[in-house]
């Protein structure tokens, strides 16, 4: 959570294990991967894997939520890849998909998407 309390004005995110506790929208604390149950994923992509070229179904799903150690907004993005789902905070302003996308695309293209998946499939 060290990274969650860093300074205000640096741009995080940050892959977050979905156990933590957050606080919803409406205020309720929850594990993360029960504030976005049930929920359809707005934004849909064929994304293609940059090592081996091939194509994956990238589905994003994004709302406000907020962390007892932090005082200001957070979002979360539950991100689904090869039915794989993993979640990432941060503290850019997410409210479109076109911000989603400008946030998620990068972390793709630099190699830490793969190291994601490489931790999840090690636990």
């Amino acid at each position: 959570m060290n990274t969650i309390a860093s300074g205000i004005e640096s741009k995080i995110c940050d892959k977050m294990e979905k156990s933590h506790i957050f606080i919803d929208k409406n205020g309720n604390e929850k594990k993360l991967w029960q504030i976005g149950l049930g929920k359809k994923y707005f934004a849909h992509k064929l994304i293609h894997d940059l090592h081996t070229g091939q194509k994956m179904q990238c589905d994003l799903w994004w709302t406000e939520v907020r962390h007892v150690s932090y005082a200001y907004q957070l979002y979360l993005l539950k991100v689904r890849i090869r039915n794989k789902v993993f979640y990432l905070i941060t503290n850019e302003q997410v409210k479109t998909e076109d911000q989603v996308w400008i946030l998620f695309l990068p972390i793709r293209d630099d190699g830490k998407l793969k190291q994601v998946f490489a931790m999840e499939n090690a636990s």
